[in-house]
């Protein structure tokens, strides 16, 4: 079980995972690598569906974050 980053493309869904020795957090990839203005969620990778991706229809409540917004301190 781990953390991933759900986001929607133009035609389907999209996958990352964070490198597992980041010094960032889940929340803080997606707003770094998520493309900006896109909302993402962060789920268990044990909620997937296992039919393929193209198929797929989510429903991921309220996002998580958008792509974009993350800013070094």
């Amino acid at each position: 079980m781990a953390d991933i980053i759900v986001f929607k493309t133009t035609e389907s869904y999209a996958i990352m995972r964070p490198a597992p020795d980041s010094a960032l957090s889940t929340q803080q990839t997606g707003q770094k690598d998520v493309p900006p203005g896109v909302a993402f969620w962060i789920i268990d990778d044990t909620a997937l569906p296992a039919d393929e991706v193209d198929a797929w229809e989510l429903t991921l409540g309220e996002a998580s974050g958008t792509g974009g917004t993350y800013h070094v301190t």
